[in-house]
């Protein structure tokens, strides 16, 4: 995924506005493959702007505000948030930086509007994409600021597993951390403990080679954003703990959220590593299953984070029980 966004001189589609090219023969060769997701985003843009103007309308014939409308959720505001939902996803899927920032703006506003009980589906659907979003654009912060959110501050204690029987301490429920959150969750910690493992060699490596000062200044640089997201981890650091403890700490918190995702879904982890093979396997009217929405989720977050599937394939092994995941994960 793009990592800034293009200068002025690139070539924007005049479509759906979230696609550059280097100029127009280039956007030419490539308009074949653009030309129907350009298609569905206009098409969505034009039912959402349609939708908000009848919302704006009803809003102020009844005098009341925005989220009072939204929290009485009258069929308007129903279509609305669904046509929202479709646009955002096909930003996402245009596949550059600008379109999942789009994307992920419509998505937060459509968490943010869905207070109703009866947006209750279309909640939890958007609230499944948005933690997966945020890491793939580095925000891991705001990818943990989120989960912990959703869970009423208590992150690390809800998919807590009993020690001996994998099975979480409290039921797994997907209203509360569905399968989209724990996985992003696990992604998110095998950052943390990549980083760790980083930092540890460098310590082994320059810790008695380079003056204090230096020493710290050099540290300092290899402390990630998804460390940062741990405070405790980072009081440990300047504590100068030792990190395998940190390491061993996350380790099994990756343990405990591999369980937690298998008591939602037993099979998610196999169908994770092989989307396309294991979706084709399904029978036709199976394709709206839970886990395909959770594969479409989390998909392209595991294999853009390097050496994920490795590091966790590793770690089940730790205690004896690795799943065979491939060591290298080809995209």
């Amino acid at each position: 995924m793009p990592s800034a966004k293009p200068s002025k001189k690139f070539t924007v589609c005049t479509g759906c506005r979230v696609i550059h090219y280097c100029g127009s023969a280039h956007q030419k060769l490539g308009w074949a493959k653009h030309k129907w997701l350009c298609k569905a985003v206009r098409v969505s843009i034009g039912h959402v702007a349609e939708l908000t103007a009848d919302v704006k309308r009803e809003i102020e014939a009844a005098g009341g505000g925005y989220e009072a409308y939204f929290r009485s959720y009258p069929p308007v505001a129903e279509s609305l948030l669904q046509f929202k939902s479709i646009l955002a996803r096909n930003y996402v899927k245009v596949g550059t930086l600008a379109g999942t920032l789009e994307g992920l703006e419509h998505f937060l506003e459509i968490d943010r509007l869905s207070v109703s009980a009866n947006a209750r589906e279309v909640r939890l659907q958007t609230s499944d994409f948005i933690p997966g979003l945020l890491l793939r654009l580095g925000w891991d912060q705001e990818c943990y600021n989120f989960l912990k959110e959703k869970c009423n501050g208590n992150l690390e204690g809800i998919y807590r597993c009993d020690i001996n029987t994998g099975i979480p301490v409290r039921p797994a429920n997907p209203e509360n951390f569905s399968l989209a959150h724990a996985s992003m969750l696990c992604v998110l910690k095998l950052r943390i403990i990549e980083d760790l493992h980083n930092l540890h060699q460098a310590d082994i490596a320059l810790g008695n080679k380079l003056p204090a000062e230096l020493f710290t200044e050099v540290r300092s640089y290899l402390i990630s954003e998804a460390m940062r997201t741990q405070p405790d981890l980072m009081e440990g650091i300047d504590a100068r703990v030792p990190l395998p403890n940190f390491i061993k700490v996350f380790c099994w918190d990756v343990r405990n959220l591999r369980h937690y995702v298998e008591a939602l879904d037993i099979d998610y982890w196999d169908a994770l590593q092989y989307p396309d093979e294991y979706m084709k396997m399904q029978p036709m009217h199976d394709s709206e299953l839970p886990i395909a929405a959770a594969l479409g989720q989390t998909f392209d977050t595991w294999a853009e984070t390097p050496g994920s599937f490795a590091l966790f394939d590793g770690i089940c092994s730790a205690w004896g029980r690795g799943i065979g995941l491939r060591p290298c994960f080809a995209v």
